[in-house]
């Protein structure tokens, strides 16, 4: 599924806004097979599955910056 929106968030990306979007930081750890514990896809049809929500949301902490 990676594959399907591969083109569109290369594309949304390379807009060099140096914030990450919370799409694009799941799409990030979905597009790693070592994410398999905590997020995972789901079928053929784009869906997923936060398989340990508590490890995303600890990811998405070290990802996204703080507010000054």
């Amino acid at each position: 599924p990676y594959k399907l929106f591969s083109q569109l968030t290369n594309r949304l990306t390379s807009s060099g806004s140096g914030q990450i979007q919370l799409w694009q930081f799941l799409l990030e750890l979905l597009s790693d097979a070592r994410n398999g514990p905590c997020i995972t896809w789901e079928g053929t049809q784009g869906e997923f599955k936060l398989v340990d929500p508590d490890e995303v949301a600890r990811h998405w902490g070290s990802a996204s910056p703080s507010p000054t």
